[in-house]
């Protein structure tokens, strides 16, 4: 006989699962509450996300719009700004509208939501939500059930309006709403300026705001104008005289640090439909960012490059000599003065320091300017150069350089060409031995040097008579293109008088002249020496002067010997004199 296995009690069998409390009209008038709880917090949801995204889009609209109207903010400004704009408006509907949607309502959410604001339910509502679909077999179906049936019985006295706050939602959404009302109500009264905001912050066009008063500024091209640096920059600004002119006008510069505010001076009257006002902007050596205010009016992205002006890099005089001093192309020294030798043919090369877009030399006189060379259009080079006829005085000579940027420089490039003239040749000679007296049969000794700054071409003694009569002597040791003639003492240069034919008792005149080799207009350059004027003597007159000038020189000489020895004498100490005296 078979028997029965004995129970396991370790691993009972599971029990199978049975609703703790099954569906019943209670039930289902607790889900209908929750139902619609969820329902109109969506609603909720909706409304206020839509009323906070027209709100933040309203003060975006009018922030940019008033910010526009002061301002006139560069392109890139605006796309700036209409992009945080857009990452604004899309992170406040994704956390106020999307991410909530997206959280998801359980029905115990909404059961303790409901038992917050009415504590009547003293939690049999979230009870029954929660323990109405389980199986578990330590609740009682009993005693739940009379729960469901309590909550149930107070679903009536649920006020909704209480838990959803209507009054803030009210209010925000007609916030939103009156928003939403203000751009609409511009758009239909100005359509124009609606339609100007949209072509500058959606389509980001540079079309200008209507303004009362009409500035420009003159000497900016896109808003920039190039300066030299260091110097004095005068910005002018014309106001449109058909409409409203400004009694102040102000700009505004700003460099590295802070901006700096002037205020600009009147410039005569209304000239041509324009008012001008002007400022200057003492010594610009940096960039500077330039904003013009005047009325409602303002000029801005303005800006002043500084760069350096155009300068005198090299400067090359070239000439040519005159023939008679051998011809050849020679280089003076670059300066302020720039020496040639009178009858030269120059060339004047100047290089600038960039790139020139227009250049000229000129001659500068008491007549006005003679302009000697221009820069070759088109060429673009930084060299331009200018033939000079013979030289002949002072010539001042001027240039002037404009770069491709339109700017002159600063100081003017002016010096000095100076055509040395041909000296006459220095005659410095004299006569040893020769008092002013001489007989007709003397021979005159000269001693001494003649030099020129090119060469001598001849060289003579002129002889003048009392009577007027002159006799040209040459001296044959000068030879022609010689720079320097030496006569030394020991080798003079000797001039006979007896070929003359001199008779006593007359006087003659002495001078020796050289003459170079000069070509140029005036003829040759002459050099006088000193002039001897000699008187002629028989041989015995002569001896008597010089007796008589020996016998002079012998008392002279005496008297100094007898005063020397009464000096001595003086000095001499007596014989009974005390020692040490």
């Amino acid at each position: 006989m078979a028997t029965a296995a004995p129970p396991d009690t370790d691993n009972p069998p599971p029990a199978a699962p049975r609703p703790v409390v099954p569906d019943s009209p209670e039930m289902t008038r607790l889900r209908g509450l929750l139902g619609s709880l969820r329902s109109r917090t969506r609603l909720w949801v909706w409304v206020e996300s839509l009323a906070l995204v027209c709100l933040a889009g309203t003060a975006i609209f009018w922030a940019t719009l008033a910010t526009d109207w002061l301002m006139e903010p560069p392109s890139r400004w605006r796309m700036t700004v209409a992009a945080a704009a857009l990452v604004g408006l899309a992170w406040l509907l994704a956390t106020k509208l999307v991410g909530r949607l997206a959280t998801p309502l359980s029905d115990t959410a909404l059961a303790t939501l409901v038992e917050r604001a009415h504590p009547e339910f003293r939690d049999s509502l979230s009870t029954a939500i929660e323990l109405a679909d389980q199986s578990r077999d330590d609740v009682d179906p009993g005693l739940l059930a009379r729960t469901v049936a309590e909550a149930a019985a107070l679903v009536g006295q649920v006020d909704r309006p209480r838990l959803f706050r209507r009054r803030w939602l009210v209010g925000l959404s007609l916030a939103g709403l009156l928003g939403a009302a203000t751009i609409a109500g511009l758009a239909l009264s100005r359509p124009a300026l609606a339609d100007l905001w949209v072509r500058r912050h959606v389509f980001f066009r540079d079309d200008p705001w209507p303004r009362q008063v009409a500035l420009t500024a003159e000497g900016f091209v896109d808003g920039r104008r190039i300066v030299a640096r260091g110097s004095d920059v005068d910005v002018i600004v014309k106001a449109a005289a058909d409409r409203v002119v400004p009694e102040v006008v102000d700009l505004r510069s700003r460099a590295g640090g802070g901006w700096r505010t002037d205020r600009m001076g009147t410039r005569g009257g209304v000239v041509d439909g324009t008012q001008a006002f002007g400022h200057v902007l003492k010594a610009v050596t940096e960039n500077l960012a330039l904003e013009i205010r005047g009325g409602d009016a303002r000029v801005r992205g303005l800006e002043l490059v500084v760069v350096d002006a155009p300068g005198l890099e090299r400067l090359e005089i070239g000439y040519t000599q005159p023939e008679y001093l051998g011809g050849g192309r020679r280089q003076a020294p670059a300066s302020r003065s720039g020496q040639v030798p009178a009858g030269s043919a120059g060339e004047i090369t100047c290089t600038a320091t960039k790139p020139l877009s227009a250049a000229e030399i000129v001659a500068v006189g008491d007549g006005g300017e003679d302009v000697l060379a221009t820069l070759p259009e088109g060429s673009g080079g930084p060299t331009v150069s200018a033939a000079v006829g013979p030289a002949s005085g002072d010539r001042t000579i001027a240039v002037r350089f404009t770069d491709t940027d339109g700017l002159v420089n600063r100081e003017p490039i002016s010096f000095v060409l100076s055509a040395v003239p041909d000296a006459p040749p220095q005659v410095t000679l004299r006569m040893p031995g020769i008092s002013t007296a001489v007989t007709p049969a003397a021979v005159l000794p000269f001693v001494g040097t003649i030099a020129d700054d090119h060469g001598i071409d001849a060289a003579g003694v002129r002889l003048t008579r009392a009577d007027g009569a002159e006799v040209a002597l040459p001296i044959a040791r000068v030879a022609a293109g010689t720079a320097v003639v030496d006569l030394p003492p020991d080798a003079p240069e000797r001039v006979p008088l007896q070929a003359l034919g001199l008779a006593p008792g007359g006087g003659l005149t002495v001078a020796v002249t050289a003459t170079d080799g000069c070509r140029l207009e005036g003829g040759p350059n002459v050099g006088t020496s000193d002039t001897w004027s000699l008187e002629v003597v028989t041989p015995e007159a002569l001896l008597a002067l010089l007796e008589a000038r020996e016998v002079l020189l012998r008392r002279r000489f005496e008297s100094r010997v007898a005063a020397l020895a009464q000096a001595r004498d003086r000095l001499v100490a007596p014989a009974d004199a005390p020692a040490g005296e």
